[in-house]
């Protein structure tokens, strides 16, 4: 792709921004597809996002629009992984806060 200019550097950025917000979470696969760029071009892209301030890394599971979306991401994440795991033990989930009070074996209220 060569040089670019600080204007379209940033042209990019600003998309990284509200596709993510839009979508609610983007992965660094979506945005090259979305951009046309490589990897590497779209993870460095990605942290100065993330430095912006306007969204949040999540490790390398993308970037979300704010704090509370990466928690929900998580515990969807883990939940049915959990679900997943207890149903292959012929055990069922009622909720996520059942999945979390096992794992943490917190007493009921």
């Amino acid at each position: 792709m060569g040089n670019i200019t600080r204007e379209k550097r940033d042209s990019f950025i600003k998309q990284i921004i509200d596709e993510t917000r839009l979508r609610g979470r983007l992965t660094v696969r979506d945005a090259c597809q979305m951009l046309g760029m490589n990897r590497d071009a779209v993870q460095r892209y990605f942290k100065i996002a993330e430095n912006s301030g306007e969204v949040y890394r999540h490790g390398n599971l993308g970037l979300f629009p704010d704090y509370r979306a990466t928690i929900k991401f998580d515990l969807q994440r883990y939940t049915s992984k959990k679900a997943a795991k207890d149903n292959s033990q012929g055990q069922k989930l009622n909720s996520a806060s059942d999945c979390l009070r096992r794992t943490h074996e917190v007493p009921a209220p």
